[in-house]
């Protein structure tokens, strides 16, 4: 690893497999016989198309107060002996408007916590879980259930203010516990 406080560098393996982080959204460049080139043309040169996993998918959404190990973690549960996943690859850009909203949420709110209760989940994982619907948003990585160091009312309040400003279309719903947003693309309240 080259350091450099302006950028991240790595180096490429041996068997030609690029190793790399996006850390608010620097452009990461990555280190090539000798030779520094962006990582969009190392890419190309090894054939990498866009992030190889979905660790590599959250680092790049450059997300201030939500941390890509809370995101994670939030996939790793079970209800009995059904174990929830983590989304198929085809739904992982479906995520970035919810991450992306609950983000810019925190310091409106005057925070910097935030939780992920619940986001991804996978069709099994989600007719264990009571109370949830069958056509569940959450099951198309539409959506997450959070909890912010503010009172649910007062989430909902500040969303309904994002989602009027043009932050994003999508459904707010208030709990006792948590608030859900997500985005469905469309504007609903529950």
């Amino acid at each position: 690893m080259i350091s450099d406080p302006n950028h991240s560098y790595t180096a490429a393996s041996k068997d030609g497999v690029i190793s790399r982080r996006c850390h608010l959204n620097i452009l990461v460049k990555a280190a090539i016989g000798g030779m520094l080139l962006p990582v969009t043309e190392a890419s190309a040169m090894f054939g990498l198309g866009g992030p190889s996993n979905y660790e590599d998918f959250l680092h790049e959404l450059d997300l201030n107060y939500l941390r890509v190990d809370d995101i994670l973690a939030a996939h790793d549960k079970s209800r009995g002996a059904v174990n929830n996943s983590l989304p198929p690859k085809s739904q992982w850009k479906n995520i970035e408007v919810a991450l992306k909203t609950a983000d810019l949420a925190a310091p409106h709110l005057g925070t910097r916590r935030v939780r992920i209760v619940s986001a991804y989940r996978s069709p099994a994982y989600n007719a264990r879980c009571s109370g949830a619907s069958s056509r569940s948003k959450h099951m198309q990585n539409l959506a997450l259930d959070l909890r912010y160091d503010a009172s649910p009312s007062r989430v909902v309040r500040v969303m309904k203010q994002l989602r009027s400003k043009g932050a994003f279309k999508g459904g707010i719903g208030r709990y006792r516990s948590f608030t859900h947003i997500d985005g469905r693309g469309y504007n609903v309240n529950w």
